[in-house]
């Protein structure tokens, strides 16, 4: 274990490079949204994206479902949706499990390989979660159907 940085500790990984540990969850507050930053699997986050007016949120990449969830809960939101970037299982692998829990939910997405997916979006597609506006830019350099949400 290395020295502190940030209140984040250190932990070698091979060849001098170094990884920070992610065990806490940290919430940024934008005014009217809050975006809390979920540490999920060994090395990767998910995002919980909360309108604050209209206490709805949504779910951004949860490989993980447990974590996420639990923020939900422990913050009372209510669940909208989730917003997939792309299909690996590391973004959507909690995709399954959430919607069995919320069968209502919208997945968003623009890969049909992406689980449980059924809103397909396209470059620059709009829709809204609670108040906030979402744009979809069609970025394909990680996967074929790499979408990022604005």
């Amino acid at each position: 274990m290395r020295a502190a940085r940030n209140g984040v500790k250190r932990i070698g990984w091979g060849r001098g490079k170094r990884c920070y540990s992610h065990r806490k969850v940290v919430v940024k507050d934008y005014n009217k949204v809050k975006v809390h930053i979920v540490p999920i699997l060994q090395d990767n986050y998910s995002y919980i994206l909360h309108d604050t007016t209209s206490n709805t949120a949504s779910l951004i990449d949860p490989a993980e479902p447990e974590p996420v969830l639990q923020v939900l809960k422990d913050n009372s939101l209510k669940l909208d949706s989730i917003l997939c970037t792309h299909h690996h299982n590391d973004h959507s692998g909690g995709n399954q499990h959430i919607l069995s829990t919320y069968p209502h939910l919208k997945i968003y997405g623009a890969d049909a390989r992406i689980p449980g997916l059924n809103h397909i979006v396209q470059h620059e597609s709009l829709f809204h979660v609670g108040s906030i506006h979402i744009q979809v830019l069609f970025t394909p350099c990680h996967t074929k159907g790499h979408v990022l949400f604005l």
